[in-house]
């Protein structure tokens, strides 16, 4: 066999195969003839540079690298660069790309983008970044990707040239366009086009052939476009018929009915040519308080019973409106279910989440909780799955007693859990005493969820009420753990609002119990509210 020869080019700053070589230099392993075509397409499948280390030389100091890429561009199928310069090294050499992500910073690069686009017709995914204005060339690379099924546009700082009905008509050129994402920046919103000639370009859009058939996934992160500017949004998801998985951007209030009729649409009326796909992940973050409670669920209203496999509401006005047609319609099929960051009122927060946890069997992730928010926006979520007794919906209306099977939460396959650790100012077990038994409940129940990674117990959603030294949890962890052994594949272990910090012993002990344990985050009520004045500032009071 040759022996193997190491080569060793400096100041190159990237990735191949995904693997970083310390202090950003290049190690490429040359081998013998009989191992060359088995370890150099590897080596080589996956080029990424790194966005702000390419050092401040001239290209002819990278003369080595260019002949590297130009003996082995014929090997990568992965390119991520950021600038003109890197990408010019591969203009000429290479030509079997199947994923391309760039950025477009100035006028320069539009025609280098475009010949690196002629060069791989068999491209499939691609990420844009474009900081430049908008020019024709982006028509014609688009017209040059009949093969891209997926694409994410973020359009930073486009000032002009780029109106909605053009971005419109670039998509169309997309025949085989199956994943989209759209961002673009809040402070930088497309230009305003006149009523008059939205109206008309919209009708002549729906007498032509559904242009987006095989659109499956379309997320759109547009909160900075003008108000006029949404019906195109609207027109773009009515020319869907395959979607699977929707992200709204920010919309106008006054855009629920029209996003309603889509969603009535899709489940009443198949299109003519094309089979209607059942929607079975919904983002409905980006909407954020501009919908009341009510508009939330108007719009859950309109999709087909028990389809959801997938639903965020974080960061939204939920409410019990919301929360009922959840539990009725949808959450008997949700795997992942977020409503963290929202600003839930309701009277008795426990039998919801109770009733999440007991009738969500086939949830796999489901996180709740005002994380991140300000301590105002904590005092009315002040959410407490202890509340174990606590009627579900149905027995409420019904005036039946809970009984002891239905206590028992049948999520069984939950994965990541975050829940506030303890409840409200409202429960009845003030006393530590009632609390610590509530606990002793809870941490059974969570014993019973053998696939946890992630348990998340109240960190950062600390009501106020709880931050007093009368109000914290007395009573030791390692009593609440014993219950908790059986989560051998536990990583991730975060805990608020103890009596005490977690001890040494508590920590050997976790280690010994959970082989998989990562990452372990404990805070007192002291500490928490310390974390907080130094996070949210001194103006924050500590009750």
């Amino acid at each position: 066999m040759a022996p193997i020869c190491l080569l060793t080019i400096p100041e190159i700053p990237y990735y191949i195969n995904s693997y970083l070589v310390q202090r950003d230099r290049l190690a490429c392993v040359l081998v013998g003839k009989q191992w060359r075509q088995i370890f150099l397409p590897l080596l080589w499948r996956t080029v990424s540079f790194k966005s702000r280390s390419w050092p401040d030389q001239p290209l002819e100091a990278c003369a080595d690298f260019e002949h590297a890429v130009q003996e082995n561009g014929e090997f990568i199928r992965h390119l991520q660069t950021f600038r003109l310069r890197e990408l010019q090294f591969f203009l000429h050499h290479c030509h079997h790309l199947s994923s391309l992500s760039l950025r477009i910073c100035s006028e320069r690069d539009w025609p280098v983008v475009l010949g690196l686009v002629r060069n791989n017709p068999n491209l499939m995914s691609l990420s844009l970044t474009v900081m430049a204005n908008y020019s024709p060339h982006l028509l014609d690379i688009f017209n040059n990707l009949p093969s891209l099924t997926t694409l994410d546009l973020t359009l930073e700082a486009i000032r002009q040239g780029l109106t909605p009905n053009v971005l419109m008509h670039l998509l169309k050129s997309l025949r085989q366009l199956q994943r989209l994402s759209i961002r673009a920046n809040a402070t930088m919103p497309l230009e305003v086009v006149p009523h008059d000639l939205a109206e008309e370009n919209d009708r002549r859009e729906h007498q032509e052939q559904t242009p987006f058939r095989y659109l499956r996934h379309l997320r759109l992160t547009m909160s900075g476009y003008h108000r006029s500017n949404l019906g195109y949004i609207v027109g773009l998801l009515k020319r869907c018929p395959s979607l699977e998985t929707v992200q709204l951007p920010a919309l106008h209030r006054d855009r629920l009915d029209d996003i309603c009729l889509f969603f009535q649409h899709r489940n009443h009326h198949h299109h003519h040519h094309y089979h209607q796909h059942v929607l079975t992940s919904l983002d409905l973050s980006m909407l954020g308080y501009v919908f009341e409670d009510e508009a939330l669920a108007k719009i859950l209203a309109q999709l087909q019973p028990h389809s959801l496999r997938h639903l965020s509401l974080q960061s939204t006005a939920v409410g019990e409106t919301t929360l009922d047609l959840l539990l009725r319609r949808f959450v008997s099929s949700l795997q992942t279910l977020d409503i963290s960051r929202s600003t839930v009122h309701l009277a008795d927060p426990g039998r919801w989440i109770r009733a999440i946890l007991t009738h969500g069997v086939e949830l796999i992730e489901f996180k709740c909780g005002a994380r991140g928010e300000p301590l105002g926006a904590m005092v009315d979520l002040e959410v407490s799955p202890l509340l174990l007794h606590h009627r579900l919906p149905e027995e409420e209306e019904e005036g039946r007693k809970p009984s002891p099977s239905s206590s028992w939460w049948r999520c069984t396959k939950l994965q990541v859990l975050q829940i506030p650790l303890v409840g409200c100012r409202a429960s009845p077990c003030t006393h530590n005493g009632a609390c610590r038994t509530l606990q002793e409940q809870l941490y059974r129940q969570l014993g019973r969820l053998c696939d946890l990674r992630v348990l998340d117990l109240g960190i950062y959603m600390l009501p106020c009420s709880l931050l007093a030294e009368s109000n914290c949890l007395e009573w030791s962890l390692a009593a609440g753990l014993e219950h908790l052994a059986g989560l051998r594949r536990l990583e991730t272990f975060c805990v608020v609002g103890t009596k005490h910090a977690i001890t040494v012993e508590e920590v050997r002990w976790m280690r010994s119990h959970w082989p998989r344990l990562q990452k372990v985050v404990g805070l007192a009520y002291t500490e928490a509210a310390r974390w907080m004045e130094s996070h949210w500032g001194s103006s924050i009071n500590i009750y």
